[in-house]
């Protein structure tokens, strides 16, 4: 098992990629299994610069989180953004397949009827592997909302790609198998936010 952890930042665009690299850099440094940063570029939070990391507990994440936001360097480039941090969370890793890098991410929330079994987040795996990898998505994570303010204990689907349009395209046409496991589910999508890579 593995944790998503995430914090937004609001400040300065035109420092975030230099505020951005110092704290991955430096959360990497700090045992993050890999890290993007990024810039919102939908819903509320527009504008806003993240930092998502991926650590094996989530112990191993808030303190590395503390460790980094108490950093000299850390914190001299988030004054030189102007940067104020105005969200964080915590997403727990239920499935991974592809490269998930790429120019954008694509995050979908949803609400399931029932709750999501180890197997079913296998059978998400091998439909989005069939569906949508071949579609322009470079890699995809499945999620579950362990701390996300009101989407606690929702679910989330995190595309990877190059491309917004071949996520919108390939979500818009859904295969059979998808549409059916969406419908056994009880899958609603609630919520789409779309970040740019800055790093």
């Amino acid at each position: 098992m593995a944790f998503v952890g995430f914090r937004a930042f609001m400040g300065d665009a035109a420092q975030y990629a230099a505020m951005s690299a110092v704290g991955k850099n430096k959360m990497i440094e700090l045992g993050a299994s890999s890290a993007r940063t990024s810039v919102v570029l939908s819903g509320p939070a527009v504008g806003s610069a993240q930092i998502a990391t991926v650590f094996d507990t989530a112990d191993a994440y808030y303190e590395a989180s503390a460790a980094a936001l108490g950093d000299a360097a850390v914190q001299s480039a988030m004054a030189g953004a102007n940067a104020v941090q105005t969200n964080a969370g915590l997403l727990r890793l239920e499935t991974e397949t592809g490269d998930c890098s790429g120019a954008y991410m694509v995050a979908s929330q949803v609400r399931n009827a029932t709750s999501a079994t180890p197997a079913d987040w296998e059978e998400v795996k091998s439909v989005i592997e069939d569906s949508m990898l071949g579609e322009g998505v470079n890699g995809y994570r499945g999620v579950s909302m362990v701390a996300a303010g009101e989407m606690t204990g929702a679910y989330g689907n995190l595309f990877y790609t190059d491309s917004v349009d071949a996520v919108v395209n390939a979500s818009a046409n859904p295969s059979p198998a998808m549409a059916s496991l969406m419908q056994r589910l009880g899958v609603a999508v609630v919520n789409r936010v779309i970040t740019r890579t800055i790093d």
